[in-house]
Parts: structure tokens; C-alpha cells; sequence
């Protein structure tokens, strides 16, 4: 939201932090706001292919593949190697010398394959058309001049050109120039009107109304002016400031990479005559009864609000099939929300079954819109994975039926036969066991609506129960010599929460950096196994057998080594870092990008955060995984708060300084 003033009526900055307090409201989390997610992302996409110099002889070059981003650096491999990653290499788009393809040809520039791969073909002229054909090549505007490095979003200056679609027909567009980006929001200005700010739009680029630059033309659709301004200009003068509009973007032009997010259109199951309800766009507050007017095509159809009184004042919308104001009959009962009646409806009780019979239609069936299993899926922070694991939701005595999902991440859609329930006997165990295979709260996705309160007291538990509890349990082991009896139990469990608390001191004091012992099975139970998480370590988990008897006692006090030992004694235990001359400065002895997901606990051991070590082993995070970890990610994958976030992106922080400092050159 951007405040009209950057001071409150006392005349003090606007804070956020205290404002949440003051109120006790809590900020809507990241992940609510997937699009800014994806303005945020780089406009150099993997499998782009450029022209870089080679480091062994800076006078020539060679075609390179970019493998993938981190903010303003690009990891590269030369045509050539192949799957082999070892050559691959980090460079700064902001200071490394690249080209785009046939920037070498234009300049006189000479085209060498590496040394270490000359004598890999004869023929390289060959194995460089058969390389680049059908490939990507990145463009030159995102390599070269006022748009080089800059994100997707930023692409969008002032003065660039687009087409927005008309609010009415989806056959109709027109040009409109950039007044305005702020964040991907942009404001808009019809073509045509100059200084005539009266009619100006505001759309998120995102937006589907939005086009690049002669997009209608090429699918023969109409360019004319918005009806409402046509008669301020003659069609003369409409024309000539198209034609001018054309010539400034053809000197200035909008890179297509703007458009990459943009969603593809489903096709729609409605028909004209079909009844739904519509959060109305004139009085958002309000839900209506709507019909189906007008289908123009299998993506757009036009909705007009009801009205039954004598002189209907018709109001009608463009929809497609994933418009978010659009519900099925018997969403606002099904949900206790009051639905408008229909303008000029004289009954005080408004019945769906009563009014479809009296007016001769019929309800749009649930197939018209966005499934519940597609909604779970699409709202996933990757939709793809989800769809992976609700193809493996089955039972044998279910009666099911096979229906094609689909999601989609980052520009690419997957799609899969799911297996769904037909009885409605069926329809709990099958929710169940969806939230089960998904690792959530089994009221996520249930057939009784929880709508207060959540029995599960799920808003306030980590990710850890469901992982437990529902999902595919980790078995620890269970110490040599242990009770089998039920009488024993409880004694057992007593003794295994203090040893715990014991183990978890004696780390915090020592700085004790060993690594605790590789998880075993076992037959514990599941509140023993969350207990263990719970504690935020693994000690105790080896086969090992240990002294349960431990006194607090015996617990060592606080080493008087000053900072500097203690960094020293860890670089020797990793075997991966070790201490510069400056305190707290890493030296990588190996290249990060190299480091297995068990090199990159073992850091995280090395450190303050080691207690957060099980996450990247439990979530199979490598060096070029670690590389790309922001603040946002770590706080919404792994479920941290600010404090413990922000301490692991510190160390997190480091090894990326210490990598560019060392390897990125």
C-alpha cells in the first residue's frame, strides 16, 4: 500500500512494527503475494544462450548456456561440456563482458571453444548450428544499454508501449503508454490523449488484459479505441496517433521477457443462460445473482448482473474461466455469507431452487469452476511437487474415478491424472489422506467446514506435527538396553526429556560442534519422535547406549577462550572453512557450488544456527541450493521466525561474501 503522506497526524514516520502491535493484527504473510514473488525474478531465463569471454585468453570467445540466476549473477557453461558441471562458472551481468549470440560475427570478434574441450570435436562451426538451433538466445537490450541486469518488473519504464484489452469485448485493444511503474503497477494512458490524465488505468503487469505491442494484429483482432473516448477524436487523428505510438516503440522497444509470467488462459464450460453468484465490481461488498449473457469465445464469456424491476439498468462484465469473482450457485448459503437479492425481486427470502424454477434456467455446474484439489494445488509454493504427490493418494476400496490437474510454476505447466473418490461415503478418508500425503492440518481439505477455531490448534503449530504425525514418519533409535514393557514407558520418556535438556545445554556451552549420530529405526512412539524434533537436535538419536542418569549438574559452564579460538576450533571441524585474518571472515576451501547437501549441515552445524542443521538435511539442500536462499524463502519454507531467520541468513550471507570474493571472479 503506498501512504498518500509519509507522516501520521503527529507528525512522526509511519512504522509498521508498531502499528501491528498497537492493533494486534498480524501481516499477511509472503506467500499471499506470489505475483510480487514473480516481478522479482530475474529476466535471464536457464537455457538462454550469450556470448562470453574466455578467461584464458580474453581476445576470444565462446557461446555459453546460462544455468541458473542469483539476482544479478548468472551461472554459466560453455557449449561443449555438456551435462558436466564442473567448468561451470558465477559472473556479474553488471561488470563480465557478455553478448548476445552473433555479437562476435557483427564485430570481427573470434569464436574458440575453451582449451580443455578444443580437442573434443573436429567440427565446431557444425556443433555450434546444431547447438543454437531451436535454442533461446538472450536478448540484447537485458545485456546492453539502460536495461542491462535489471529485473522483469523494471524492464517497464516510462513511454513503453503495450495494448490493453477493452473492459467489454475481448475482441478489442488498444495502445496505451507507460505513465508510471511503481512495483509492477502500472499506470496507463490510452494512446491519443497526451496530457489527459482523466482516463488513465491502473493495472498489475501481470494483468490478462495486457499485450505487448501489435499482439492483436497478429491474432486478427481489432485495435480501436475504448468506446466511451471515440468520439473525442476524429478517426484520422486516432490513426496518426497510433502510427505514432508504433514508431516510438519501435525505437524504444519492450522487451517480450515482460510477458514471460504471463498466464494462459483455460477454456470455459459455461453457455449463455447459466445461473452463478459474482462478488460485484460495483459494490464489492455485495455478492449477486448473475447470468451468462454472452459467450464470445472457449476462453471469454459476458456476465450480467439481474435485475427484475420494470426499467433494468443492465450491468455486464467480460469473465473468463478463472476470474476470482466468480462462484457457483449456493456459495454464499454454503459459506453464511448474505447473498444480494436480484433488483426489483419481491420475495424477502431469496431461494436458488425457487428462482432457477420461476426464470426456466439453470445453475453453471461445479465443472465450470476451479476445482478444490486445483485450488490446493495452485496455491502451493510449488504447485508441481503437490501434484507429484496427490498422483500416489490411492486405496484399493475406493471407487474412483481419473481427472486431468494441472499446475503450472514459473511459466511452465504440468499436467496429471489424479484418482478422486465417486461415493460420498468415500469423500472424508479420501481428505484425509490427501492432507496426509501433503504434510497439513487434516482440516486443510475436509469435508466439514472448520471455520472459528481449528481443533487441531493449527495456526500455532510448526510444520513438524503434520510432518510426524500425518506425513512419513523419520524413525530415531531407541537406546540399547531399553524397556519393551508398557509399565516402562512413561519412566523411559521422563528420563528421555532430561537427557535431552541436558544434551541441548551442553552444546549451547561447549560449542561442541560433533555431529550427532545418523538417525536409526526404531520402534519409539509418536510422541517420543516429536519430542525430539521439538528439542531442535538429534543428540541421542546414535545406537549408542547411554547413561540416562545424567546430573545437571555436571553441565560444563561457558568456555573463557575468547571469540576467536572458538571460530578456529570450528574451522577445523568442518573441514570446509576455515578462519582469514579478519574475525569472522570465511575463507571457502572448496567451491560452495560443489558442496553436497551433508557438506552444507555440516556448515550450518559449524555455526550458532546448528540447531537449524536437520531442516537443509530433511529438505536436501546442497551449496547451490544454499547460494540461493534468501530472507523470505527461509522464513517461508522453513517456518522460521525473523530472530532465527535472520541469524541464518547472516551465515547464509557469508559464504555467499567469501564465494564471490573467491570463486565469482
Amino acid at each position: 500500500h503506498q501512504s498518500q503522506l509519509p507522516f501520521s497526524s503527529e507528525g512522526a514516520y509511519f512504522n509498521w512494527e508498531e502499528y501491528l502491535e498497537e492493533t494486534g493484527a498480524t501481516a499477511a504473510p509472503h506467500s499471499a503475494f506470489k505475483h510480487v514473488e514473480i516481478s522479482l525474478q530475474s529476466s535471464f531465463q536457464p537455457g538462454m544462450k550469450l556470448e562470453v569471454a574466455n578467461k584464458s585468453s580474453p581476445d576470444t570467445y565462446w557461446v555459453a548456456t546460462i544455468i541458473t540466476t542469483c539476482g544479478q549473477l548468472l551461472l554459466l557453461r560453455f557449449s561443449g561440456y555438456g551435462d558436466d558441471r564442473k567448468a561451470d562458472f558465477w559472473c556479474d551481468v553488471m561488470t563480465a563482458e557478455l553478448h548476445p549470440v552473433g555479437w562476435c560475427a557483427q564485430n570481427n570478434k573470434t569464436l574458440q571453444p575453451p582449451e580443455a574441450i578444443k580437442e573434443k570435436y573436429t567440427d565446431w562451426t557444425d556443433f555450434l548450428i546444431q547447438d543454437l538451433t531451436g535454442s533461446r538466445t538472450t536478448p540484447a537490450n537485458l545485456l546492453e544499454g539502460p536495461l542491462r541486469g535489471k529485473n522483469t518488473v523494471d524492464l517497464i519504464v516510462g513511454g513503453s508501449m503495450m495494448e490493453v484489452r477493452d473492459l467489454t469485448d475481448p475482441s478489442l485493444y488498444w495502445a496505451v503508454r507507460v505513465i508510471q511503474n511503481i512495483g509492477g503497477r502500472l499506470c496507463l494512458r490510452y494512446v491519443g490523449l497526451h496530457d489527459d490524465d482523466a482516463h488513465d488505468i491502473w493495472l498489475f503487469y501481470l494483468d490478462v488484459r495486457l499485450r505487448p505491442l501489435g499482439w492483436a494484429q497478429e491474432n486478427c483482432l481489432e485495435l480501436r479505441p475504448p468506446g466511451e473516448l471515440h468520439g473525442q477524436k476524429s478517426a484520422n487523428e486516432w490513426h496518426d496517433a497510433l502510427e505514432a505510438a508504433w514508431s516510438e516503440a519501435r525505437r524504444n522497444p519492450l522487451p517480450l521477457e515482460v510477458f514471460k509470467d504471463h498466464a494462459d488462459l483455460t477454456k470455459h464450460s459455461f453457455s449463455a443462460g447459466m445461473k452463478l453468484e459474482m462478488v460485484s465490481p460495483w459494490e464489492p461488498l455485495h455478492i449477486c445473482p448473475v447470468s451468462v449473457t454472452q459467450v464470445y469465445n472457449e476462453h471469454y464469456f459476458q456476465v450480467t448482473v439481474d435485475d427484475l424491476s420494470p426499467e433494468p439498468k443492465p450491468l455486464s462484465l467480460v469473465c473468463h474461466a478463472e476470474s476470482l469473482g466468480i462462484l457457483p450457485v449456493q456459495w454464499c448459503l454454503k459459506n453464511g455469507i448474505g447473498l444480494q437479492r436480484p433488483r426489483g425481486c419481491l420475495s424477502q427470502d431469496f431461494d436458488w431452487a425457487d428462482y432457477l424454477k420461476q426464470s426456466g434456467t439453470e445453475a453453471a455446474p461445479d465443472a465450470c469452476f476451479p476445482g478444490v484439489l486445483s485450488m490446493l494445488i495452485n496455491a502451493a509454493y510449488k504447485p508441481g511437487r503437490v501434484l507429484r504427490e496427490l498422483q500416489e493418494v490411492e486405496d484399493q476400496q475406493w471407487d474412483c474415478h481419473e481427472e486431468t490437474l494441472k499446475a503450472k510454476y514459473k511459466g511452465k505447466t504440468y499436467r496429471s491424472s489424479i484418482r478422486i473418490v465417486r461415493l460420498a461415503e468415500q469423500i472424508p478418508d479420501f481428505c484425509r489422506k490427501v492432507c496426509a500425503k501433503l504434510q497439513c492440518c487434516p482440516n486443510l481439505f475436509s469435508p466439514v467446514q472448520v471455520t472459528d477455531k481449528c481443533p487441531e490448534n493449527c495456526s500455532i503449530q510448526t510444520k513438524t506435527k503434520y510432518t510426524y504425525y500425518y506425513g512419513k514418519k523419520r524413525k530415531l533409535s531407541k537406546p540399547c538396553g531399553a524397556e519393551e514393557s508398557l509399565e516402562a514407558t512413561p519412566t523411559r520418556r521422563r528420563k528421555k526429556r532430561k537427557a535431552i535438556f541436558v544434551q541441548k545445554k551442553r552444546r549451547s556451552s561447549t560449542v561442541d560442534l560433533t555431529p550427532a549420530g545418523s538417525p536409526q529405526n526404531s520402534d519409539e512412539d509418536d510422541d517420543e519422535d516429536y519430542l525430539m524434533m521439538q528439542s531442535g537436535s538429534e543428540e541421542g538419536t546414535g545406537s549408542e547406549p547411554r547413561d540416562d542418569r545424567t546430573d545437571t549438574s555436571s553441565v560444563e559452564t561457558g568456555s573463557t577462550r575468547p571469540r576467536r579460538a572458538v571460530t578456529l576450533r570450528r574451522a577445523t571441524h568442518t573441514g570446509i572453512v576455515e578462519c582469514g585474518e579478519e574475525e569472522g571472515r570465511l575463507v571457502l576451501e572448496r567451491n560452495p557450488l560443489e558442496w553436497s547437501v551433508q557438506d552444507v549441515v555440516t556448515f550450518i552445524t559449524s555455526t550458532d544456527c546448528a540447531a537449524l542443521a536437520s531442516i537443509f538435511q530433511e529438505q536436501d539442500i546442497d551449496g547451490q541450493a544454499l547460494l540461493l536462499l534468501t530472507l523470505p524463502t527461509v522464513q517461508e519454507c522453513m517456518e522460521l521466525k525473523l530472530g532465527p531467520a535472520i541469524k541464518l541468513c547472516h551465515q547464509i550471507e557469508r559464504v555467499k561474501v567469501a564465494f564471490y570474493a573467491q570463486y565469482a571472479n
